[in-house]
C-alpha cells in the first residue's frame, strides 16, 4: 500500500514478548528506518529500535498522538488489548495518524467474552453453548448452570491479561471456579460459563481492510500447562489439524489456502 511505500518511522506499543518481536521484525525491513517500542520491556535492542515511554491515557491519549505528530511517525501498531479496547486506535485515525489495530468497537470482541459470544449466538456462528450471568446473583445463578449442564467453563468476561479462563474437569473443579473468579477483580462482575469443548484447538488468524483478507496464519494451541488459569502454549504450522479438524466440521473449505467461511474480524489499516 502507500502507507507502507513511503513508511519510515513506526511506532510499536506495547511491553511484552509480543511487541518486542513485532519490533525486531519490523526493524528488519529496508522499508523502515526507525522503530520506537513503548514502553518496552528492557530487552536488549538492536541500533535501529529505541525505547521510551509514553503515558496511554484514554480517550484522547494525547501523549501517543503529540509524539506521532512530533517524530513523523508513519505507523503505529498496538499490541496490548486495553488499550485498543479503549480507543487508542479511534484517537490515531482521528488524528490522521496510520494505525494497524481494531477501533474501540470492534476491540469489543476481545474486551468482553459476553460480547464475542452473544455476537456469534446471534449471527449464527458455531460456538460452545453457554450461558452469560451478571449482577448481585451473578455468582449463585452460574452455579447453577453449573449444577444442571455438568463440567462446564468458567471465564471473567473482561480482559485479564490473558488469564480469566478456567477449564475444570470436574463439577466441582468448575463451581469451585466460580469463586476463584473474584481474583480478577471488575473483570469478573460478568461471567460467562460455557460447554467444555474436549480436543486440539486450532484458530485462524486472518488480516482485513474491510474489503479483502490478505495472508492467513494458523495456530494450534500445543499443550495444557498445570495452572488451569494460565495461557496454553500455541505453534504456528498446524495445517495437518486444520485439514482433519475442518474436513469434518465442514467449517472451511480447503482450495489452496484456507477460507473463513463464518466470521472475518476486520482491522482498519488507513
Amino acid at each position: 500500500s502507500s502507507c507502507v511505500a513511503c513508511m519510515a518511522h513506526v511506532l510499536v506499543l506495547g511491553g511484552g514478548g509480543r511487541e518486542h518481536c513485532i519490533a525486531l521484525t519490523l526493524a528488519k525491513s529496508e522499508k523502515v528506518d526507525k522503530v520506537t517500542l513503548s514502553p518496552g520491556n528492557g530487552a536488549v535492542l538492536p541500533a535501529k529500535v529505541a525505547g521510551c515511554g509514553l503515558s496511554l491515557v484514554p480517550p484522547k491519549f494525547s501523549d501517543v498522538v503529540q509524539f506521532c505528530q512530533d517524530h513523523g511517525v508513519a505507523l503505529v501498531v498496538v499490541g496490548p488489548e486495553q488499550p485498543l479496547v479503549d480507543g487508542v486506535a479511534d484517537a490515531l485515525c482521528a488524528a490522521g495518524v496510520p494505525v494497524f489495530g481494531p477501533s474501540k468497537a470492534a476491540a469489543e470482541l476481545e474486551g468482553s467474552k459476553a460480547y464475542s459470544k452473544q455476537l456469534m449466538d446471534r449471527l449464527g456462528v458455531p460456538t460452545a453453548a453457554f450461558g452469560v450471568f451478571k449482577g448481585p446473583a451473578c455468582a449463585a445463578e452460574a452455579k447453577a448452570y453449573i449444577e444442571q449442564h455438568g463440567v462446564c467453563v468458567v471465564k471473567a468476561s473482561g480482559l485479564c491479561a490473558g488469564k480469566g479462563v478456567i477449564v475444570p474437569t470436574t463439577k466441582e473443579e468448575a463451581l469451585a471456579a466460580v469463586d476463584d473468579m473474584t481474583q480478577f477483580g471488575s473483570a469478573s462482575d460478568t461471567l460467562v460459563v460455557e460447554e467444555l469443548l474436549d480436543g486440539p484447538e486450532v484458530s485462524l488468524f486472518a488480516v482485513s481492510d474491510g474489503d479483502k483478507d490478505f495472508d492467513e496464519c494458523v495456530v494450534a494451541t500445543q499443550r495444557r500447562t498445570e495452572d488451569a488459569a494460565a495461557n496454553c502454549l500455541g505453534y504456528s504450522g498446524a495445517m495437518d489439524l486444520v485439514v482433519r479438524a475442518f474436513s469434518v466440521t465442514g467449517a472451511f473449505r480447503i482450495s489452496g489456502r484456507l477460507h473463513c467461511t463464518v466470521v472475518s474480524v476486520v482491522v482498519q489499516i488507513p
